[in-house]
Formats: structure tokens, C-alpha cells, sequence
């Protein structure tokens, strides 16, 4: 467990300020001989899509401007803030994610950066949240003016 690089956040009145991200190193081997990332099984975790997204995105622009020569092609990006700390560990992994701290525990209920399961975790939940999303805009009885978020 470790703090990230300087890192800045953007205050409200524009103004930078400086911020530190807590990092877990679950690459560390512990006192048993075995770091978090080294007991992963990676050929057991779902496939990670978005590794390719940016290719993916380009080639799928490219398909729409050969099908749809005169159409405005838009295209947007979201960055979700604290993205990790949306998803919670089942207790079976957070149970086996803990992170010792001299004779203290660390259990983390959220993913962590620096667990190599995670990325693939976040694939899985991002793309539940990019279906519902496209589900919901191709909805024929969805009202927007109706049913807005109160965010």
C-alpha cells in the first residue's frame, strides 16, 4: 500500500490543488509467500473488451462514414469520477484482497487499483451500464421529459 504520484484536482473556483490517491500494491508478496496478483487466475476472469476501444471506435467510424457518407458523425466520452469506488467486492474477494499493514488488516469492499482482477470487474460493469444505457435511449416507451435522473 503506497500513495500515488502528485496528482491535482480542480477546485470550484477553477483553482488547482494538490491531492494524493491511495494505491494498493497488491503485487507485494506478504508474509505467506504470495502477493493478491500472483493468486489470481486470470485465465478464470471474464475477458476484458475495452482494452481495444479506441482501434474498435475507429474502425467502427470509419464503417459508419462508407455506409453514411453525409452524415454527421458525433461521437462522446464519459469519465466516470471514482469509477473503482462504484463496484463492490463480493466478501469471498474482498476476503481474499486483504492487505496487511504490520499487524493490521486492510479489507477493501470496493475494487482497488493495483489488483490485477479489477480491470476485468470494471469491464463487466461498465458494459452492463453502456447496454442499459442504449436499452434505455431505443426504449420506444421511454419519456425523457418524464423520467430524468434527480442527479
Amino acid at each position: 500500500m503506497g500513495i500515488d504520484y502528485k496528482q491535482f484536482k480542480l477546485n470550484p473556483d477553477g483553482s488547482k490543488s494538490q491531492k494524493f490517491r491511495l494505491t494498493h500494491n497488491q503485487s507485494f508478496e506478504a508474509s505467506i509467500g504470495m502477493s493478491v496478483n500472483t493468486g489470481t487466475k486470470r485465465e478464470e476472469l471474464d475477458p476484458l473488451f475495452y482494452r481495444g476501444c479506441l482501434s474498435r471506435s475507429l474502425h467502427y467510424i470509419i464503417s459508419l462514414r462508407k455506409r453514411f457518407p453525409q452524415t454527421r458523425i458525433l461521437v462522446g466520452k464519459s469519465d466516470i469520477k471514482s469509477a473503482y469506488r462504484r463496484v463492490s467486492l463480493n466478501g469471498e474477494t474482498a476476503a481474499k484482497c486483504i492487505m496487511m499493514c504490520e499487524q493490521y488488516g486492510l479489507m477493501s469492499l470496493r475494487l482497488t487499483f493495483g489488483g490485477s482482477p479489477c480491470p476485468n470487474e470494471w469491464c463487466i460493469f461498465s458494459e452492463i451500464c453502456t447496454d442499459l444505457a442504449n436499452d434505455i435511449f431505443h426504449c420506444q416507451d421511454w419519456q425523457p421529459h418524464l423520467f430524468q435522473s434527480p442527479h
